[in-house]
């Protein structure tokens, strides 16, 4: 992989910690090798729980990798790929079907400036006082 793909795959993997982290999630890198996966992300209640592989074209994950990443994936956890080029509707029920998820990255940094519009919207209104 070139240094220009590695510094879009960093950056790809910069934006999806930053978005999970703005719901609340804790975000764990992953520093082993033998797991595909860029990091692992929980609720706070540990009810939701990810592993999550980014990839700058969805061409890239083969079946062969995709099988490893199902395989590998922990109990109690769902694999998310996410991608970064905008994926089909098409492409997003296969992924469903198959058992895991796939969001383009557009979609996700859509989420994660919605959250932190809302946060900074309820920090400067100050909390709801219920009477």
């Amino acid at each position: 992989m070139s240094n220009k793909r590695k510094a879009a795959l960093n950056q790809m993997i910069n934006a999806a910690t930053i978005t999970f982290k703005a719901f609340d999630y804790s975000v764990n890198p992953n520093s082993d090798r033998s797991q595909l996966w860029h990091f692992e992300t929980h609720n706070q209640s540990k009810s939701k729980r990810y592993v999550v592989h980014c990839t700058l074209d969805i061409n890239d994950v083969g079946d062969a990798i995709l099988s490893i990443l199902m395989k590998k994936t922990p109990p109690k956890h769902r694999l998310v790929i996410i991608c970064r080029r905008k994926v089909t509707e098409e492409e997003v029920d296969e992924a469903n079907t198959n058992g895991y998820a796939l969001v383009g990255l557009n979609v996700l940094k859509k989420f994660g400036a919605e959250m932190i519009d809302l946060q900074n919207k309820n920090i400067d209104e100050g909390p709801a006082l219920v009477a």
